[in-house]
């Protein structure tokens, strides 16, 4: 009699014959690649772990991504987040204006004491609370970890984005037939 493991699973019942397998090892590896539920019969989820709120709107892009995750760690205080708007809007305003830090930002090869200055040039600028300050310098550090420092700007639109839903500000474009006189 030929000896061999059977193996039952849901779909069919593989045979595994003992006589052509060299290391005994192989056996388990095998089984592991049919089977993994056999040996690890819980499966888990990754689960995330929500600080905040969700925030008001969703943007599908990289730079809303890092938005919901700044506004989310920062929504227990309405303050707060108000300095980090201020604070985001001031960055970006420097980053518009100033060529050379936009091309500082943009390089992908700087040294990490270049990253560091920059984020504490950049968090200096900002200025804010120190809730605030502490919130965006966590931003900058994380992003330039990431090699994404250039989406600054796109971050800071998005998170405008999230405040003006925050507090149910809306966007409207008025087209009229006659000039409309600016209060």
């Amino acid at each position: 009699m030929n000896p061999s493991i059977r193996l039952l699973t849901a779909r069919r019942i593989f045979t595994h014959p003992l006589r052509n397998v060299l290391n005994p090892l192989m056996i388990v590896t095998n089984l592991n690649c049919l089977q993994p539920s056999i040996f690890n019969p819980v499966r888990t989820y990754a689960t995330t772990q929500v600080k905040g709120a969700k925030p008001p709107i969703t943007i599908h892009t990289l730079e809303g991504t890092y938005a919901s995750a700044l506004y989310s760690s920062s929504s227990q205080n309405n303050a707060t987040l108000n300095d980090i708007e201020k604070s985001l809007s001031t960055i970006r305003q420097k980053v518009d204006s100033d060529v050379k830090l936009q091309h500082l930002l943009a390089n992908p090869a700087l040294s990490q004491v270049q990253r560091d200055e920059a984020v504490k040039a950049l968090t200096e600028v900002g200025g804010g609370s120190a809730d605030a300050r502490k919130a965006v310098k966590n931003l900058l550090e994380i992003m330039t970890e990431n090699g994404r420092l250039s989406h600054l700007a796109g971050v800071a639109g998005a998170f405008e984005r999230i405040m003006r839903a925050h507090k149910g500000e809306i966007e409207v474009v008025v087209t009229s037939s006659q000039v409309l006189p600016l209060p």
